[in-house]
């Protein structure tokens, strides 16, 4: 049978779903579900993927969509908190919505802020909100975020999780074309317990990850 090494742990998978031929595959011990690598973009086509979002700042309706991350920042983190905004695009409603309550957030992005001093800092707080569905390798980039964190940092990512009551045949999450692994909640304990973050919230889509 058909199968990939999972780009999470690398454990074994078996095919989970076919797609218009795209083939989803689910990991046997973290739970999690990916994309096959002959099915993602390509560096240029994944970038000119980015260039057609359209998340401008001022939408009130996206703004609401992430209003709950922003208020869980503003009521766990004193204003002067050395915060960054990882994988932001070229646009950022989180960026947006901390300065006008008053934190100063850094932006990082691979394409569109590529600047790599900002992975040499340390940081009170990283903001990964609709990125680490992004993650070609997860266990590497996650590793990344916990090591940019100061000793008690909070790393605060959205995503949509996969669930058992989603009919992933009919997900629309899964149709993004960069959107390459699916994670579980059994998939988010398995890098608590890897990366060992010391405690962790999963309300909904947003997931807080302590060290």
């Amino acid at each position: 049978m058909q199968t990939e090494s999972c780009p999470l742990c690398e454990a074994s998978s078996h095919i989970y779903h076919i797609s218009k031929k795209i083939v989803f595959y689910e990991c046997s011990q973290c739970m999690g579900v990916f994309r096959g690598r002959q099915y993602r973009l390509s560096q240029e086509n994944e970038l000119k993927r980015y260039q057609l979002h359209n998340n401008d700042v001022h939408d009130t309706g996206y703004q609401q969509y992430m209003m709950p991350v922003v208020q869980k920042i503003v009521q766990n983190h004193p204003l002067n908190s050395s915060c960054l905004d990882f994988g932001c695009g070229p646009s950022s409603v989180v960026f947006k919505l901390l300065t006008d309550h008053g934190f100063q957030p850094a932006l990082y992005d691979p394409y569109f802020f590529p600047d790599n001093k900002i992975l040499q800092q340390k940081w009170d707080l990283i903001v990964c909100t609709e990125v680490i569905e992004h993650f070609y390798s997860p266990l590497e980039m996650f590793f990344q975020l916990f090591d940019l964190l100061k000793d008690k940092g909070v790393l605060y990512c959205t995503t949509r999780l996969l669930s058992p009551d989603i009919d992933f045949g009919n997900w629309f999450y899964k149709n993004d074309a960069t959107h390459t692994f699916f994670y579980r909640a059994e998939t988010i304990r398995f890098l608590i317990q890897k990366l060992g973050f010391s405690d962790s919230e999963m309300v909904e889509k947003m997931i807080i990850l302590y060290k």
